[in-house]
């Protein structure tokens, strides 16, 4: 069995020093933290979860869920921590809505600094359209996800609801307290 923890070690903190820049020992002690929680990936597998209770420490993502609008109903939601192959270790949290004219999904994930710097420069060299919010760029993909890199946090807002809905949805957001929320702890 392999933990997310050997991603991190394999391509987080190589990519940073291959980067010039340095994962602090905080954010190190964080990403342990989190691939213990996560649990090691299964042999076959390229990734494990674990969902995480309220009084659990890394919790905390679940505060940058959006609330519904008006009108829309919560279906489900989840946080967890998760270890993969390819990411390493992070968190996750979703909530599942019915806008009334369809589902719709927003997660905020949280990953390393280096893994989630380069899957920002993977998100400006994706084909879609780009739309601003806030001076940010958000990529629109061909199946309409809305994607945001925010500091090691990235903001995914997707399902069948209309364009519209998901923009909305995007205009409630504190773009800033989820930066802020990225920082190591």
């Amino acid at each position: 069995m392999r933990n997310g923890l050997t991603a991190l070690a394999l391509f987080a903190l190589p990519l940073a020093s291959a980067l010039g820049a340095e994962i602090s020992a905080t954010e190190i002690a964080e990403m342990e933290r989190i691939c213990g929680a996560a649990g090691p990936v299964p042999q076959g597998q390229m990734s494990n979860s674990r969902r995480l209770n309220s009084d659990d420490r890394d919790y905390r993502l679940s505060k940058l869920i959006a609330e519904p609008l008006p009108g829309w109903k919560p279906k489900s939601e989840k946080v967890e921590a998760f270890s993969s192959d390819t990411v390493g270790c992070g968190l996750s949290a979703v909530r599942l809505f019915d806008t009334g004219r369809g589902d719709l999904s927003f997660a905020v994930s949280l990953v390393a600094s280096p893994i989630a710097a380069g899957m920002a420069q993977s998100l400006n060299a994706a084909p879609g359209r780009r739309i601003k919010f806030d001076g940010r760029s958000i990529l629109i993909d061909d199946m309409g996800t809305m994607t945001l890199p925010l500091g090691r946090i990235m903001v995914t807002v997707w399902g069948p609801a209309p364009e519209e809905d998901k923009r909305a949805l995007l205009e409630i957001l504190d773009f800033r307290a989820i930066e802020r929320a990225s920082a190591p702890q």
